[in-house]
């Protein structure tokens, strides 16, 4: 974690693998699915005179989807497939106030999406940040059979399935109080203090 900028009330900090792990897999024989999951807590306190407005949580996920296709239009052909998703779950809680929370999730991605996600709040104290990420894949390889069970299986083609997150930005909006044009550096203004834990994966084969 490290600040990126911190210009004019905005600060912005990279979460660097704040998300959960790469995951991916090939199957060439029959199927397999596959999961990670990793939680990120950051906990931070406002200096006295200063107020946190909003706080928003963006990043970058990447995914690939690929699946034989070449027995396409045979009359035994039996179709592959492969699939992924991936989910975000941010939580803030803060003393004597109700818990904010914002999800945000996307299926069969293949290629290259951005996420944001925004939370409005006026902390003058302390705050606890939860990030939950989690990722799945499964695939399901392509094959050939013969009609009448003579040989029940002729051919296999591969599937492949991959999602991974980028690094996370968490930009938050400070201010004064109450003199809202004078704002404070963040280590000045915030005492800021990351854990992160990976909570062990998912796998299941056939």
């Amino acid at each position: 974690m490290n600040v990126v900028s911190d210009e004019n009330g905005t600060i912005k900090i990279a979460m660097r693998g704040a998300g959960a792990p790469d995951t991916a897999l090939q199957v060439d024989y029959s199927w397999r699915s596959d999961g990670d999951q990793a939680l990120t807590q950051l906990s931070g306190s406002v200096r006295q005179g200063y107020q946190i407005t909003s706080l928003t949580l963006s990043g970058t996920l990447t995914g690939l989807l690929e699946v034989d296709t070449s027995g396409v239009g045979y009359s035994y052909w039996n179709e592959g497939k492969a699939t992924n998703s991936a989910k975000v779950r941010w939580s803030i809680w803060q003393p004597d106030l109700a818990p904010l929370a914002a999800d945000w999730k996307t299926e069969n991605l293949n290629g290259v999406t951005n996420f944001s996600m925004s939370l409005a709040l006026h902390n003058t104290g302390t705050f606890v940040s939860n990030i939950l990420s989690l990722v799945d894949v499964f695939a399901l390889c392509a094959s050939v059979t013969y009609p009448h069970g003579e040989i029940p299986i002729l051919y296999r083609g591969p599937s492949r399935s991959e999602i991974r997150f980028g690094d996370m930005m968490l930009t938050a909006q400070v201010s004064a109080v109450p003199e809202p044009e004078t704002y404070v550096m963040l280590l000045a203004g915030l005492g800021l203090m990351a854990l992160g834990r990976r909570v062990p994966g998912r796998s299941r084969r056939h």
